[in-house]
């Protein structure tokens, strides 16, 4: 409940408390992992997400997703690149093919970020950093038109998100059946 509010701090409280319990707890780990990722702590989300993949579970995909974002945030690209192949290998979800194609731009594999990208909008038309990666793509290969298009739709998209946080967060504060703290 705390981590899908937006609050880590507390859900990962209630998250270690679970794995302390169950230190094989899926769940528990996922969302530590997942939470440290979103508080910035990228040395423990990646050594969280390492115990998950070392279960071997349901959720080996997902923590390779999470290890190779953390790695991506820390610069180092061959680290975040074999933990993205490797989630790719187990499930291609529109956000490992982001994170796939993110990588695969900055390393220069322009035909394969491209494939990536395009399959991940293929899940989701509106996924705007894989329609800025795409643009910087076709930037990097002076693909002068189709950059244009392809950044300007992801400007839009940015735009899109950003006045429906706005919406969602006015209806939050408008809201009176709420805990002025939760609120």
């Amino acid at each position: 409940l705390y981590e899908s509010a937006g609050d880590c701090a507390t859900a990962l409280r209630y998250y270690r408390e679970t794995t302390a319990l169950q230190p094989r707890h899926e769940r528990g780990l996922l969302g530590q992992t997942v939470c440290l990722s979103a508080l910035g702590e990228t040395d423990s989300a990646i050594a969280t997400a390492t115990r998950l993949i070392e279960l071997g579970g349901r959720t080996e995909g997902t923590a390779s997703y999470w290890r190779a974002w953390n790695r991506y945030r820390q610069s180092n690209l061959s680290a975040a690149r074999a933990d993205v192949d490797r989630a790719k290998a187990l499930e291609r979800t529109e956000e490992v093919l982001t994170l796939a194609g993110m990588i695969e731009h900055d390393q220069d594999q322009l035909d394969l970020a491209e494939a990536d990208l395009n399959s991940a909008l293929a899940q989701d038309e509106q996924n705007c950093t894989a329609l800025r990666f795409l643009g910087q793509v076709h930037y990097k290969r002076q693909q002068w038109p189709a950059a244009a298009r392809r950044l300007g739709d992801a400007t839009k998209c940015y735009g899109g998100l950003a006045a429906g946080a706005e919406r969602q967060l006015k209806a939050a504060r408008d809201r009176t059946d709420l805990e002025p703290e939760f609120q």
